[in-house]
């Protein structure tokens, strides 16, 4: 009877038996903080459309900067670093295009 559980004593079925119950309650305790997550992010959810924020779902990443303004000002540096890097991606791309327009000219001039 106990090679139906790969087990060779009492004792070896006792343990396994314990660590399974030790991982049922685990399994539960992890499907109920699922569920109350899932509840709560609903809640975030209506307070901020009543709010009137635009993009909700990004703040589901960054729930913690809504409560600590320290956590907010990290977000908005790491924005305000993020705008700098598409300026300055938008000004190389713009040269880029006003190079290729000038060869393209100066190209058509010649013939």
């Amino acid at each position: 009877m106990l090679n139906k559980y790969h087990v060779r004593n009492a004792v070896e079925l006792e343990y396994v038996y314990k660590e399974y119950c030790k991982a049922k309650r685990e399994w539960e305790k992890q499907r109920k903080s699922s569920v109350l997550l899932d509840e709560y992010n609903k809640i975030m959810l209506a307070q901020l459309q009543r709010l009137g924020v635009r993009d909700k779902d990004i703040w589901f990443n960054q729930a913690l900067a809504l409560v600590n303004p320290k956590e907010m000002v990290e977000v908005r540096h790491d924005l305000n670093t993020r705008r700098q890097k598409l300026r300055e991606q938008i000004d190389y791309n713009t040269q880029v295009i006003e190079d290729c327009l000038a060869e393209i000219e100066r190209v058509n001039a010649k013939v």
